[in-house]
Formats: structure tokens, C-alpha cells, sequence
């Protein structure tokens, strides 16, 4: 701790507790708060891990409570040593991990590919979720998921130069996204000619000048040239 400030210590009864909720995003929120009091509490670093571990008891309620108290206090536990960092993957295994993974799985098979936000938010969400699985997918089959979600002519535009099924999924998204560039781009050449055609024209159009001495300004024919032409020989003579 920096010097001058002192550790505050929690108030258990104050503290939401965990009671072993199957839902990943309750153990998660909970967990987060229990790391930043014992933060607070100056309970951070290895050397305090079984401090850590003491104070977790006072953070749980009902069947949670329960199971810490018998596989890792109790007299006749199997686990002898218990980790702080044990202790909450245990709570995971124990009541959350099968539903969050169920949960996964469902949030992968909902993502969509949304034109606004890119190929590159696909691949990201993608991947963000994969690597909370327990067992992380395999390559191919983030590669067909990623090519069942984009555009069909994404795809066509990727197969003209890439083969999915031996190039990483990284060099599809970037393929993608080169597609979606030139998409941008005829969309807003096609608005622009769609402006020049039906935009009026403010430009005004110069008289035309005579290009004769006569007095309506039209253009004299040409026999009327030759008859004046001979008319000025025959006076001159």
C-alpha cells in the first residue's frame, strides 16, 4: 500500500454473497467484487493467498457456503491444499460451468453478421466466445462458422481467392473485409452518379454569335455569297 493509506476492510453483511448460482454472469460479478475488497482490505499478492482463502467463507450463503465448508475446511476433505484461486474455480466446476457453457454454445450459434459493425466485430465476437469453452473449437470450425455468417457475395468474392479450407481464419476475415471496402465504394460512386443525374444544371448557355452582317443574324447560304460576290464584279467593271 502507498504510503499514508490504510486498508479497508470489508463488511460481509453489506456484501452481496454468493450463493451458488448456476448463472456464469452472477459467479462472475460476484467475483469481481470480492477481488477489489480484498484488494482493498491490502489482501493482494502470493504471500496473502491463505488470508484470501479464510475470507472467501464470509462472502458465501446457502449451498456455496455449504460445499467450501465441507471440501475445503472440512476434516475429511479429499483436497488437502486449497488455493485461493482453487477455491473459486472449484465454485465454477461445482455451479456454474455447465450452464455457462450451455450459455456459449448458444451465443455462438445466435451470432449474425451485421453489415454496420463488419466482418471484423464477427470475428472478434467469435473468438471471445470460443475462448471461454472448456474445450476450444477447432479451426475449421470457426473458419465455417465465420463463412456461414457473412454475405454470400463476401463469400464468393473470398473463394476467387483464398481456399477456406487450408488458409486461417484470420486471412478470411482480412479477404472480407476487403470485400466490404469495395462494397463502400460502389455504393457511394452509385450515389454520387444517382446526385450528378437528377442535381439541375446551373450552368447557362452562351448566345450564339452571328457569324454574317445580316440583320436577323442568320447564316447566309452560300449561293447568296456567290450572287453578292458577283454583283460587286459586274459594277466594278
Amino acid at each position: 500500500y502507498l504510503d499514508g493509506m490504510r486498508p479497508t476492510r470489508m463488511d460481509s453483511h453489506e456484501f452481496t454473497k454468493y450463493n451458488g448460482n448456476s448463472s456464469f454472469l452472477v459467479l462472475e460479478s460476484w467475483l469481481v467484487s470480492l477481488c477489489n475488497g480484498l484488494r482493498l482490505e491490502g489482501l493482494g499478492g502470493p504471500q496473502l493467498d491463505e488470508h484470501r482463502k479464510l475470507r472467501v467463507k464470509s462472502f458465501l450463503e446457502g449451498e456455496a457456503y455449504e460445499w467450501v465448508n465441507r471440501h475445503v475446511f472440512g476434516e475429511n476433505r479429499s483436497q488437502l491444499h486449497w488455493t485461493f484461486q482453487d477455491v473459486i474455480h472449484g465454485l465454477y466446476d461445482r455451479y456454474a460451468g455447465d450452464s455457462h457453457q450451455l450459455e456459449l454454445g448458444e451465443s455462438m450459434a445466435k451470432l449474425r453478421y451485421n453489415k454496420d459493425q463488419g466482418a471484423q466485430k464477427l470475428y472478434d465476437d467469435i473468438l471471445d466466445i470460443a475462448k471461454n469453452m472448456m474445450v476450444y473449437p477447432g479451426e475449421d470450425v470457426l473458419r465455417q462458422k465465420f463463412m456461414n455468417e457473412i454475405p454470400k457475395a463476401a463469400v464468393s468474392h473470398i473463394l476467387k481467392h483464398l481456399a477456406p479450407e487450408i488458409h486461417p481464419l484470420e486471412d478470411l476475415v482480412i479477404e472480407a473485409k476487403r470485400w466490404e471496402a469495395i462494397e463502400r465504394r460502389e455504393d457511394i460512386q452509385s450515389k454520387l452518379r444517382a446526385l450528378n443525374v437528377t442535381a439541375p444544371s446551373t450552368a447557362r448557355k452562351a448566345p450564339e454569335q452571328p457569324s454574317s452582317s445580316n440583320r436577323d443574324g442568320s447564316r447566309p447560304y452560300r449561293s447568296e455569297v456567290n450572287r453578292n460576290r458577283s454583283s460587286k464584279d459586274r459594277n466594278g467593271r
